[in-house]
């Protein structure tokens, strides 16, 4: 990092027993926050930094290794859509950019979290109508609906090919995204909705097309 704030927001090991480090800093090449993804071998020398910056703020939130040993990130670009679309990135393992895809509803969109499904398809969790690291008042919000999580399948070129929104009366949140070996889904997050008191831990279970199996509520009155 340099002198303005820089963020680590997730890390995964990789095929040969390096490590990748998704973040975002203002300190990235471009002229506003910028997402930056970093490539770290066994003895924790940095092979290589790609970032990845616009007009607005870039920020991610999720990075897996794909079964070519490339990378996914996800996160949201606030300079597409109206408010900031879900972005995804694939690089190669070389930190190449290979394709970048957006996906938006009229309000602010953060992808949380992706995973590569075992016919090469993708899921994406995204929070729609978030204000994810903002405030609900804030220019980035502004949305006379609440934040709902949605998944999003694409293929695995990220062309969408069904999504799904998971909503209440109140705001819900997703965080993380990952597959038993049943072809089902678990997601774990926080809502407002049906809990007992405050904000609850949440845990969904769901299946192969996006219906829902289960909701949980874990958490006291406060």
């Amino acid at each position: 990092g340099s002198q303005h704030h820089d963020i680590a927001a997730d890390i995964v090991a990789t095929y040969d027993s390096g490590l990748a480090l998704l973040g975002y800093s203002w300190d990235a090449p471009g002229s506003r926050t910028g997402l930056v993804i970093s490539k770290y071998d066994s003895s924790l020398n940095n092979l290589w930094n790609s970032y990845f910056s616009g007009s607005s703020d870039n920020v991610g939130f999720g990075i897996i290794q794909t079964k070519d040993k490339g990378f996914l990130a996800v996160g949201y670009d606030r300079s597409e859509g109206n408010f900031g679309a879900c972005s995804m990135i694939k690089l190669n393992e070389f930190g190449l950019l290979q394709w970048n895809k957006f996906y938006d509803t009229p309000n602010k969109d953060v992808a949380m979290d992706v995973i590569e499904l075992d016919d090469n398809n993708l899921l994406l969790l995204a929070n729609s109508s978030s204000f994810e690291s903002k405030i609900a008042n804030s220019s980035d919000f502004l949305s006379d609906d609440v934040s709902k999580l949605m998944i999003i399948k694409t293929d695995n070129l990220g062309n969408e090919k069904w999504r799904k929104l998971y909503d209440g009366e109140r705001h819900s949140f997703g965080n993380k995204i990952i597959a038993d070996n049943e072809g089902c889904f678990y997601i774990v997050g926080s809502s407002l909705n049906n809990t007992n008191g405050n904000f609850d831990i949440t845990l969904d279970k769901i299946d192969s097309l996006g219906n829902l199996i289960w909701h949980r509520n874990y958490g006291g009155s406060s």
